[in-house]
Order: structure tokens, then sequence, then C-alpha cells
């Protein structure tokens, strides 16, 4: 009975956090934070934002944001931290590309 108890208790709880997910997870607010602006970040930052309107599967809010709202990593993670929203991605996506053309 005790074993019974102790694979029950947590398959319960898992299949209750995923009873209202299709109907809420897209109210879960998810920013894209662009550092550079270049032409990869672009095409990253539109590719994770289509998500969010692509078809059937439940997909997360996702925001462009403008990375002159924040000057600082610590005031992302403030913002988090906050919770004025659920994820950040930052990037400075055009970096690791620059660095690999110039060596």
């Amino acid at each position: 009975m005790n074993a019974f108890l102790l694979i029950l208790t947590p398959l319960s709880r898992y299949w209750g956090s995923l009873w209202k997910a299709p109907v809420l997870t897209h109210q879960l607010r998810a920013w894209v934070i662009d550092r550079e602006g270049g032409p990869l970040g672009q095409a990253v930052s539109q590719a994770i934002i289509a998500t969010t309107t692509s078809g059937s599967a439940p997909a997360l809010g996702w925001q462009q944001i403008d990375a002159a709202q924040f000057t600082t990593d610590e005031d992302i993670i403030n913002a988090v931290v906050d919770e004025q929203t659920w994820i950040a991605v930052v990037g400075a996506f055009s970096l690791p590309i620059d660095c690999i053309s110039r060596t």
C-alpha cells in the first residue's frame, strides 16, 4: 500500500500540473531581447516569436523587447524576479560568428 501511495502522489501532481496547460500557457509572458539588432539576431528573434502563432501546441506569449529598456543584464534579472516576465532570452547573437570570422 505504501508503494502505491509513493507512486500515485507524484504522478497525480504531475497530471494536475498539465490539466490546464493548453488553455493557460499562452498567458505566460516571455521576452526576446536582441542586444545587437543584426540579421542573425533578427532571424533568431523572429523564429522564437513565430512559435507563439504557430499551430496547435500551446506556446508561450513571446514578445520582442527593445534592448534600450534594459541597460544591464541585472535589470533583466530583476524584471524576471519581479515577475514582469516568466522567461527572458537575451542575446548578442552575431558575436560568436564575428569572433570566428576574425580568426
